[in-house]
């Protein structure tokens, strides 16, 4: 598994949010929303998904044994 760098995630995430704005106020107004203005929101949200995948890290707890996700930013590795 290659590693994704995740740095754009906050610029991405805004970016997605004006698109969705924009397409309701035209969809409000009752405007045509144009087709370019839908894909790209929708190809943004799937490259969000997936970069918010490879933001989190799989911990496995030492006492029951069960697995759960965490972000990245606050796993800390104990170095010997």
């Amino acid at each position: 598994m290659s590693k994704k760098i995740t740095a754009y995630l906050g610029v991405f995430e805004e970016k997605l949010d004006r698109l969705n704005k924009q397409i309701k106020k035209a969809e409000k107004e009752g405007k045509s929303v144009p087709k370019g203005l839908r894909d790209e929101a929708k190809s943004l949200a799937k490259t969000l998904e997936d970069m918010q995948e490879h933001d989190t890290v799989q911990v496995v707890c030492p006492c029951c044994g069960e697995k759960f996700k965490v972000e990245a930013k606050e796993v800390k590795l104990k170095t010997s």
